[in-house]
């Protein structure tokens, strides 16, 4: 039976981190490196890298780092043995061990989820679903549709689903833990889905995690309703048709934001590409930084109420200072995604786009249109209402055009906006931050631990060199494990020190050219005595000014560092 560390290798060769990255991120090609926006911070200008031939990548922003392995566990939120388990899913390598109890779980309630679907799936084509398929038939969903999103019916009654879960095996209490099923007055569980046309939300990697159900009665509320949150079912987190969207903006860069489920299939069937919905929330931070990390350019096609615009604007102001290109799609009053392709076709639609407009003017536009500007109060209305998400934009320039076009807006001057932001209050700005490394340190310090990664670096190049180094102690927090990894020939990135792995990452990836070990010793070594012969002197003075006695033993040291940083001064 093949190890532990076998089949980790075995996972890791068969899952390219480039692959599986860029899935998430869309990378572009730097020199033998690829470069992309962080999925795990905000930023405009990538500070992602990913190292294919190391199969490692490094954020140097936030300092997220590790392998195919560590990626997956933070994009995820996943342990190790998670993500070990979700990679030799998808690579078809067999685990020597059994599921952890935890994923067990998890797996149990996937398959209570993939058995609803299928049982929705089923009822669709029953007699007893003639008013869900009538309604597809009006709204001119076709059949190859209805299968690609897997499209289903809920029957009326309390407990149809229930029934027959419990006929093939499922508990009533894993059910409703899965969000098909609640509590009655009575304590037995019962449909939360009853009468409803179903659309199943598929996580990522494809798999059922909860279900939308739309009414198909006209007195019956609410209109859509949802699963509620569970184990598996996010929904600030997720987005409709994720799994098949983003495989196509790998392609074109580009997405449509809807807000509704039939807005999504509408645009499938019309062959546009890339269209998600928001669950018919308001879009969040979480589903904003899912678009960032993979497209540049995002067509936001929401129904064109004002009311439904306001709802969202505050998700709409985080996806304008997101740093893509977002735009706004002019739909006729009235009229959303689905009844455009409907009535005029995909050609009403190209023709929207290409009217499309920039986002943060169309949000400025209707906060102005909700304020009387021929009044000093309806102006200062104006600039509460539209400076806090201005303030959001990631780069300093933005904020200072988009204030300026403000203040010609408003017919006032510039500086009374900065003033009214100030008195306001800015919100902070979400910026990409360099990493508190080596950089951060100041003097001697600092060229002393940018020595400490040259070294590392050489031990990327051959870790072999590790046997040299048994007697150096480094003062770069992990560095010491690194350096016992290689020493022992083990695998650095799967230290169980995330410190020591994330340093391994970003030594490995970084574009500073790599010395020798010859030179750089030595140089460490006079850098420590120099930092240490700067420590004991300010200690003597701090002790002599105190009118303490100094020790004998530390003036001894003193004596004996400053010959030797004086013998070796030009070595």
């Amino acid at each position: 039976m093949p190890s532990s560390q076998d089949v980790v290798a075995e996972i890791r060769s068969r899952a390219p981190i480039a692959e599986v990255v860029g899935e998430t991120v869309a990378l572009r090609r730097q020199g033998r490196r690829l470069a992309g926006l962080c999925p795990f911070h905000s930023e405009r200008t990538p500070s992602f890298s990913v190292d294919p031939e190391r199969g490692l990548f490094y954020c140097f922003g936030c300092q997220a780092g590790g392998d195919v392995f560590a990626f997956v566990m933070r994009r995820d939120g996943l342990g190790f043995r998670e993500a070990l388990e979700q990679l030799a899913e998808r690579t078809g390598v067999a685990l020597p061990e059994q599921a952890s109890g935890r994923q067990q779980e998890l797996d149990a309630l996937r398959r209570v989820l993939e058995a609803a679907a299928s049982l929705y799936q089923e009822a669709l084509v029953q007699p007893m679903a003639a008013a869900a398929r009538r309604y597809l038939d009006d709204r001119k969903v076709g059949e190859a549709a209805r299968a690609a999103f897997r499209l289903g019916y809920a029957p009326e009654g309390p407990d149809w689903l229930v029934a027959k879960l419990r006929q093939g095996g499922f508990d009533p209490d894993l059910v409703i833990r899965a969000g098909v099923a609640q509590a009655g007055r009575q304590g037995q569980p019962i449909d939360r889905l009853r009468q409803r046309l179903v659309f199943p939300i598929r996580d990522r990697r494809g798999q059922v995690v909860g279900f939308g159900g739309r009414a198909l009665l006209a007195d019956q509320q609410p209109k859509y309703l949802n699963s509620p949150e569970t184990e598996l079912f996010h929904k600030g987190r997720m987005l409709y048709d994720l799994s098949v969207a983003h495989g196509q903006w790998r392609q074109t860069h580009q997405a449509v934001l809807v807000e509704g489920y039939m807005d999504v299939i509408a645009l499938h069937q019309a062959g546009v590409p890339g269209a998600v919905a928001s669950l018919g929330t308001a879009l969040t931070e979480e589903q904003v930084r899912i678009l960032a990390q993979a497209v540049e350019q995002v067509q936001v096609a929401y129904d064109a109420d004002a009311a439904g615009e306001h709802a969202t604007s505050r998700g709409l102001w985080l996806l304008a200072g997101s740093g893509m290109d977002a735009r706004v799609v002019r739909l006729p009053a009235g009229e959303d995604p689905d009844s455009v392709l409907r009535t005029g076709g995909v050609a009403l639609w190209h023709s929207a786009v290409e009217h499309s407009r920039r986002l943060i003017d169309a949000l400025t536009d209707q906060a102005l249109q909700e304020v009387d500007l021929a009044t000093p109060r309806g102006k200062r209305q104006a600039a509460q209402a539209v400076l806090p998400g201005i303030l959001q934009l990631p780069s300093p320039v933005e904020q200072s055009e988009e204030i300026r076009r403000l203040a010609q807006r408003l017919g006032v001057e510039e500086a009374a906006l900065w003033q009214e932001a100030r008195r306001a209050g800015a919100p902070q700005v979400r910026l990409a931050t360099r990493p508190a490394g080596p950089q951060a340190a100041s003097g001697k310090v600092r060229r002393r631990l940018l020595i400490e990664e040259e070294i590392l670096r050489i031990l990327v190049q051959d870790p072999s060199r590790a046997s040299q180094m048994n007697d150096v102690r480094f003062e770069t927090p992990g560095a010491d494990l690194v350096v016992q990894d290689c020493f022992l020939g083990a695998d650095p990135a799967r230290n169980e020190s995330a410190e020591a792995a994330r340093l391994w990452a970003r030594v490995a990836v970084s574009d500073r050219p790599v010395g020798t070990w010859e030179t750089l010793y030595p140089e460490w070594l006079r850098e420590g005595r120099q930092e240490r012969l700067m420590e004991l002197q300010q200690v003597v003075r701090q002790t002599e000014a105190a009118g303490d006695v100094v020790p004998a033993s530390l003036l001894q040291e003193l004596s004996q560092l400053k010959q030797e940083v004086e013998r070796n001064r030009h070595v």
